[in-house]
């Protein structure tokens, strides 16, 4: 993962978006405001969300 300011990352935003899809690299993305943002695969995004649903429903299962 690499760690970029958006002002970089509006400057290069081509190159970036072409290092995520080609080299399946992340970016964390730091803001002027403090926050962060990611930018990572969606493939990798998609994994992400299934991992979490299946938290989720072993945590329903626990409450029962």
């Amino acid at each position: 993962m690499k760690t970029i300011l958006f002002k970089d990352f509006e400057t290069h935003f081509d190159d970036f978006i072409d290092d995520v899809v080609e080299n399946g690299r992340h970016y964390c993305i730091h803001l002027e405001n403090g926050k962060a943002v990611m930018l990572l695969p969606y493939t990798e995004y998609e994994c992400l969300v299934d991992t979490y649903k299946e938290w989720i429903n072993l945590n329903d299962l626990k409450e029962i």
